[in-house]
């Protein structure tokens, strides 16, 4: 999972960030989607590195004090020079402390909801709601995008299946929503219990 939320993820938004590019040699904009492209690069081998280290670990479990939001602002980030869609990071209740396993899972299943919306789906509006209460962490991820048969998974393709996974690791409700040609919506919810510290 790990490899594919971020070695596999990574690369295939560079081979996208260079067909761009390829659209634009010889302009400003291609130096600086170039450069953009190289930084992207950098961030990938930093990621991998980061979870081969994980792995050796004997602490892997210490606590993780990422900001969720900002996490997933900077996933439209990563993708804004190569689709136009908006897209917008809102956040119902007052933050909470997340387990270091919850938060890592949730940004990995985020991640991928959001870069299915805008690489498969052509959605050209994407919404990722984060809402804390007392009792759950919810996270909703919505676009409006061509949609998709949410009972078929294609073979080599390993993103919806990751989700269910981490979901089910961090014993959280994953319900994907979609009608071919009506957009999608995708909730996570985590209890309370699993999900703050």
């Amino acid at each position: 999972r790990d490899l594919h939320d971020t070695l596999l993820q990574g690369f295939q938004g560079l081979v996208l960030r260079f067909q761009v590019i390829r659209k634009h040699a010889g302009s400003d904009k291609a130096r600086d989607m170039i450069d953009r492209a190289l930084a992207r690069a950098d961030e990938v081998l930093v990621q991998g590195r980061e979870k081969v280290a994980a792995v050796r670990r004997a602490d892997a479990h210490t606590i993780d004090d990422g900001d969720l939001v900002r996490a997933l602002e900077a996933v439209g980030e990563e993708r804004s020079d190569l689709h136009p869609a908006t897209y917008a990071v809102r956040q119902q209740g007052t933050a909470r402390p997340l387990s270091a396993a919850v938060y890592d899972d949730v940004v990995a299943i985020a991640r991928e909801a959001v870069l299915n919306a805008l690489q498969h789906a052509s959605a050209s509006r994407v919404t990722a709601d984060v809402v804390y209460t007392r009792g759950m962490l919810e996270l909703r991820v919505a676009d409006n995008g061509s949609g998709f048969d949410v009972g078929l998974e294609r073979e080599g393709h390993w993103g919806i299946r990751g989700m269910r996974e981490r979901a089910r690791l961090i014993g959280a409700q994953l319900d994907l929503r979609s009608t071919p040609g009506d957009g999608s919506e995708v909730v996570l919810r985590v209890k309370a219990s699993r999900a703050y510290r």
